[in-house]
């Protein structure tokens, strides 16, 4: 192999921009003996190139050469005398255009014949997107990327690191931020850059490398909102929340003695109670219904409010059956002090119906009721100290219950959505079916002192944290 063979050459920087190849195969001798052809194996015509490069020259049929001659825009570059004909091009002396590749083969017959063809160069010429950040763990199967506006750019490449070491594009977007979903392992470092895009022949140059990770687990962190204050949007100690029909937040804030009223995306309404120490409000029937201390307080638009004292200290959740009966935990009352563990329903005007319950550990019985809700002509009831959510009928007779004891050591509020029971546990959520044969736990390792949890008409679960004065929602990935 002569000097000229398998050289890495850079093409000259006053060629022009783009190169396209056009392959034009020409004999220079009639013999049929020394008749052959010339062909550009790679690249093809028209490529457009943006890095180092190879070019690959056959002949056919085979015959005794003495070299492949390669040229760019007629200047030789170098020779190869050994199948495969082989070059490699380095582009960086070379401008951003369109050039000429000509492969001569000269037969040791003293024939020759040669092929060209066009190819451009394309070099970046817009900015470098600044600022590109992927996520690590904040999400359970997803990375988000992100990164800063390029001035002129209309649109964006994402690539990704792929199994072989090479850069796969896995997205164009006009969007500054871009989610990968196609994650297959979890805690596992994902290799990402990004660069401005207006087609093959006019880019910018790429950012620096960033990787991300998931977390694996499947549901996400999207939002909390709340500041321990005395002002009247400010966190005193928010243990339980409800919601309405029009989806807004319920704060009933037991410090600052209010009932806040905050959108999902977590800005302050008003007030909706103020100067009162009430429960987390329920709207049976068109009322609205709180407490104050020992009293429910039912309000309904054109109508006195009905202040009903119960002589009880009501705790917890309060819930409404379809009739627009109330129902409401209490664990304190003059005679049996703090012994008085019992759920009292009253009707949709605050007439006293009925009580059950008594303190203790065993089915049916009440240890701290704190969670109320209803289902299907049922009374669910969680308590603090009874690790389990307990189905009652609707005038008090014990059904059945699913024991939580194994999952966590407290039970706060819970709330019924599509037959599925979520419990505020502390440390997480708990979800499960109603037969309780499967039991899922959500929020770990983001939740600490969850109190309370209502559930959105598109299913992200939102939670109540008085200790750390926040409401938390958690969407699945």
């Amino acid at each position: 192999m002569n000097s000229y063979m398998k050289i890495n050459t850079s093409l000259s920087k006053f060629f022009a921009l783009g190169l396209t190849l056009v392959s034009m195969c020409f004999s220079c001798s009639e013999d049929p003996n020394t008749n052959f052809e010339v062909l550009f194996v790679t690249p093809i015509n028209e490529s457009v190139l943006e890095n180092t490069f190879d070019v690959v020259v056959e002949v056919q049929p085979t015959v005794e050469l003495n070299e492949v001659e390669l040229s760019v825009n007629n200047i030789v570059i170098g020779a190869d005398d050994s199948s495969p004909y082989e070059f490699t091009i380095n582009i960086d002396g070379y401008s951003s255009g369109e050039y000429e590749l000509k492969a001569i083969a000269k037969a040791r017959a003293g024939s020759s014949s040669q092929a060209q063809l066009v190819i451009h160069i394309a070099k970046p010429t817009l900015e470098q997107p600044v600022d590109f950040s992927a996520s690590r763990g904040s999400f359970g199967n997803k990375i988000a990327l992100q990164w800063n506006v390029v001035p002129k750019a209309t649109s964006y490449e994402v690539y990704k690191l792929d199994l072989n070491g090479n850069y796969e594009k896995i997205a164009v977007t006009s969007e500054t931020v871009f989610e990968d979903i196609n994650i297959n392992s979890p805690l596992t470092q994902y290799f990402y850059k990004v660069r401005a895009f207006e087609s093959n022949k006019i880019f910018g140059e790429f950012s620096e490398v960033r990787y991300g990770y998931t977390s694996g687990k499947p549901y996400d962190l999207i939002r909390s909102f709340g500041v321990e204050g005395t002002a009247i949007h400010e966190f005193g100690f928010v243990a339980l929340i409800s919601k309405g029909s029009d989806e807004l937040l319920y704060l009933a804030d037991d410090y600052r003695s209010n009932v806040k009223i905050y959108t999902v995306e977590g800005s302050f309404q008003g007030l909706l109670k103020n100067g009162v120490d009430s429960q987390a409000p329920i709207f049976p029937a068109g009322k609205t219904v709180t407490t104050n201390g020992q009293s429910i307080v039912l309000e309904q638009p054109g109508s006195a409010a009905v202040v009903v004292n119960t002589n009880h200290s009501i705790i917890g959740q309060m819930t409404n059956d379809t009739n627009g009966n109330i129902y409401l935990a209490v664990n304190y009352n003059p005679t049996d002090e703090f012994n008085h563990h019992r759920i009292y329903k009253y009707d949709q005007n605050g007439n006293y119906l009925m009580n059950w319950g008594t303190k203790g550990l065993g089915e049916g019985q009440l240890n701290e009721p704190w969670g109320v809700s209803y289902y299907d002509n049922q009374i669910i009831v969680t308590c603090q100290l009874t690790i389990s959510a307990q189905f009652f009928g609707l005038s008090g007779e014990f059904k059945n219950s699913i024991d939580f004891s194994d999952f966590v050591k407290i039970t706060y509020g819970n709330f019924v959505k599509d037959d599925y029971l979520y419990v505020a546990a502390g440390t997480c959520i708990l979800k499960t079916d109603m037969d309780g044969l499967i039991i899922e736990k959500i929020g770990e390792d983001i939740l600490t002192n969850a109190t309370s949890v209502v559930v959105l008409n598109n299913n992200d679960i939102v939670v109540a944290e008085p200790y750390s004065r926040k409401i938390r929602i958690l969407r699945k990935n």
